[in-house]
């Protein structure tokens, strides 16, 4: 029982402050401590994935561009359905390339200074909410002072781009999304772990469905219980974290874990050779 809250609360410990890399952390942990197979680890990891990836958004909601996020998703999932075809017979050269490309790309565009941002918002389409100011940051509150208009074609396509990535890869989205948020869609790094977030909650639970319902899921209800129950305690932890670290120094902890996860998923990718 321990074990199981253990891999719930640091994966959402993880995911709480980044955005990415529950499946990453989970499916290792899986497998080396509790004895699963990869078929069962990838499934069981969808729980803690899910409950980790949307008690983290509910703590950081504020922050978050909610129909982004949705229109994200939505193309994502189009995606995976489109590029499923695909995998069987994509070169695993041709994969990795493009992968490592993309992973070089968004590691740049993570550490790369951002100029001009307020230019760059206004061409955006974006309307203004009143700021809040305060000395200390709740992470409820931690609100973006705009919300965005996602634009149709750009979201759909980076969607996706992202859901076929994600299907040819078996990596998790949220590798992806935090450089695809904070780069191109010009997004602060705490908006971008809130999209990020409700991203990662849709579709690990509409994975977790789907699935479920072709087989029975290889948890009982103590063990669901138990990822849970370490799914809230890292998101306090989260909260926390959120409200007493100062935000340029939250940002740089962010910035340095999602480049982990990053390096850690193209580990992943080519160990899975």
């Amino acid at each position: 029982m321990i074990t199981w809250i253990g891999i719930g609360a640091v994966t959402g410990l993880l995911l709480g402050l980044t955005g990415a890399g529950g499946a990453i952390l989970s499916v290792p942990l899986f497998i080396h401590l509790n004895g699963a197979s990869l078929s069962e680890a990838t499934l069981q990891s969808l729980l803690p994935v899910f409950a980790g990836a949307a008690l983290g958004w509910l703590a950081q909601r504020s922050a978050s561009q909610t129909r982004l996020a949705l229109s994200l998703a939505a193309a994502s999932a189009l995606g995976s359905y489109l590029f499923a075809p695909l995998k069987p017979i994509t070169p695993d050269w041709l994969v990795r390339g493009l992968f490592v490309a993309l992973c070089s790309l968004s590691l740049a565009s993570l550490w790369r200074p951002k100029k001009g941002s307020a230019k760059n918002s206004q061409s955006m389409n974006l309307t203004q909410r009143p700021p809040e100011a305060s000395s200390t940051h709740d992470p409820s509150s931690v609100a973006p002072t705009q919300t965005m208009d996602p634009p149709l074609l750009s979201t759909t396509l980076a969607g996706v781009t992202l859901g076929g990535l994600v299907t040819l890869t078996g990596l998790g989205g949220g590798v992806l999304l935090i450089p695809l948020l904070s780069g191109p869609f010009q997004l602060s790094l705490p908006a971008a772990t809130a999209t990020s977030l409700l991203t990662v909650s849709l579709s690990a639970l509409s994975s977790l469905i789907l699935q479920g319902m072709r087989r029975p899921l290889p948890l009982d209800a103590s063990q669901a219980l138990a990822l849970f129950l370490g799914s809230v305690a890292s998101a306090l932890v989260t909260r926390e974290l959120i409200r007493r670290v100062p935000e340029t120094q939250l940002n740089s902890i962010r910035k340095t874990l999602v480049s982990v996860v990053i390096i850690g998923s193209l580990a992943a990718l080519f160990l899975k050779a």
